[in-house]
């Protein structure tokens, strides 16, 4: 069986398509198109460091949240019919449980900035980070 990563390429690939074959389009919209193999790509690898993690885990919460999202559409469109439901994509948000037991500041994973390996000269926001650090301290109560 396919993978629902590969099923949402294929579906939304063939709809994206066909929407520019109806109108006259840009090659920035064009090339777009081209760009989700290399997106789905690198969904498919492990990336780690001081902005992202992204795992096996991660890819899990992902296909959960979406498995669940188009269980709920395809329900709505039984119920109602497919004329009267529409998707909602900004009210769709994914949780990953995965990452709760790391400590972030601001957008910052600090595992990754206090490991012995990371390269701190080219950490391009260690002011902003170091700013947040100091407000999470003031502001936040401790959880232990």
């Amino acid at each position: 069986p396919a993978s629902l990563m590969s099923c949402l390429y294929v579906k939304w690939k063939q709809s994206a398509e066909a929407e520019l074959r109806g109108r006259n389009t840009g090659s920035r919209q064009r090339k777009a198109v081209h760009n989700w193999p290399l997106l789905l790509e690198r969904l498919r690898g492990d990336s780690e460091g001081c902005e992202m993690i992204w795992n096996s885990a991660c890819r899990a919460d992902l296909s959960r949240a979406l498995k669940s999202e188009i269980a709920d559409f395809d329900l709505a469109r039984r119920r109602y019919g497919e004329q009267l439901v529409t998707w909602n994509y900004g009210e769709f948000g994914v949780s990953y449980p995965s990452l709760e037991g790391q400590i972030k500041v601001g957008r910052y994973y600090v595992l990754f900035i206090l490991s012995d390996d990371f390269d701190v000269g080219s950490f391009q926001g260690a002011t902003k980070f170091l700013g947040q650090l100091y407000h999470t301290f003031l502001t936040e109560r401790s959880c232990h």
